[in-house]
């Protein structure tokens, strides 16, 4: 069983939250993190804007637990994004990791919207937190 998750969230812009079906992603992100705050980190990667202004903004809405890279890091971003944006295609892309830095996950996002309670448990058993059918089928199977 993995004892800590870790994620990077790629983002775009001033985290508009986009809503999926009447659904906000970031509210649900934030919960997971607070839920889970001594096992689960999340380091955010935006493109638009600085980092840091990204965590403030969260942690003005009360969202703690969301950590970023210091600017002179940007070599760090760039290797980030090539070894694990590649996977997905949208934004904002929330990728799962283990304790080593190994990829559980490249639904990060689906997971914290359609399955919000369970996802952190699922991957700490190394599942993607998420099933087909609950990607799919969206709320009829939400959380069960």
């Amino acid at each position: 069983m993995i004892e800590k998750v870790s994620s990077i969230l790629f983002e775009v812009s001033r985290l508009n939250d986009p809503i999926v079906k009447g659904i906000s992603f970031m509210q649900h992100l934030c919960d997971v993190v607070q839920a889970n705050e001594s096992k689960f980190a999340v380091v955010l990667v935006c493109a638009a804007i600085p980092d840091e202004e990204s965590v403030a903004f969260l942690e003005g809405r009360g969202c703690k637990g969301f950590f970023t890279l210091l600017e002179e890091n940007n070599e760090t971003k760039l290797t980030m994004k090539e070894e694990y944006f590649g996977l997905g295609s949208s934004f904002p892309h929330l990728v799962i990791l283990d304790e080593q830095g190994r990829l559980i996950s490249d639904w990060g996002r689906s997971a914290v919207v359609w399955n919000s309670k369970k996802c952190f448990n699922e991957w700490t058993l190394g599942k993607p937190g998420v099933s087909w059918t609950q990607i799919l089928l969206g709320n009829a199977f939400k959380s069960l």
